[in-house]
């Protein structure tokens, strides 16, 4: 009988989180374009930040970039939420606005990833909830993220709701954010930005406020 409302619990808080969206788009993500769902389940992704339970009100935390490739090049954040539903919107750490070129080959990526644990000890595999992969587009100054900046095409979303954990179960989330950005003088980047790298990335802000 545990079984089954585990089983339960997976198919419908899953669908819950992603029904949920605060800023859908028609072009969904089934994982992180480097595909790191698999490594997560193996245990073998690090965890840099741990955000802990999420407090009942607006919060931010500002977390480094880790200059790795392929899944370490992601940050990855741990937390839990048992209070009131969040929205949770991931920025980028700082304004490219040198000019519309270098804030173009600016990229936010980031993906949300879901575990039950339930009282009794049962622990379901992470499953991905959603993500975002978002191109800079200067406006007014302002670099600005969004999943129809050119070029598009792997969609996604810019936010996601946050849920709470459901009575008798732990929801465990895991977030992975990227900020990267290209700044070769080979191509016309000022080759500043990143401390003479050809690419890097950068801080990432993340914040949950209420719906």
């Amino acid at each position: 009988m545990k079984l089954v409302v585990v089983q339960a619990l997976v198919l419908a808080v899953p669908m819950l989180c992603m029904v949920r969206e605060a800023h859908a788009h028609s072009v969904a993500m089934s994982d992180l374009p480097e595909g790191c769902l698999s490594q997560l389940n193996s245990g073998s992704l690090p965890i840099h930040n741990d955000f802990g339970t999420l407090s009942s009100f607006d919060s931010t935390f500002m977390v480094s970039g880790q200059n790795e490739s392929a899944c370490a090049g992601y940050t990855w954040i741990k937390f839990f939420n048992t209070s009131n539903d969040k929205v949770m919107r991931p920025q980028y750490g700082l304004n490219v606005n040198s000019s519309a070129w270098d804030c173009n080959h600016t990229a936010l990526t980031w993906g949300l990833y879901m575990r039950v644990m339930a009282s009794w000890g049962q622990v379901t595999p992470w499953t991905f909830v959603n993500g975002g992969n978002m191109f800079g587009s200067l406006v007014s100054g302002t670099c600005t993220y969004d999943p129809e900046n050119i070029p598009h095409g792997a969609g996604g979303t810019s936010s996601n709701v946050i849920s709470s954990s459901v009575f008798g179960t732990w929801i465990e989330y895991r977030l992975a954010v990227k900020a990267w950005q290209h700044d070769d003088v080979a191509f016309g980047h000022p080759g500043t930005w990143c401390g003479g790298l050809p690419q890097c990335n950068h801080n990432v802000l993340v914040k949950f406020d209420a719906p």
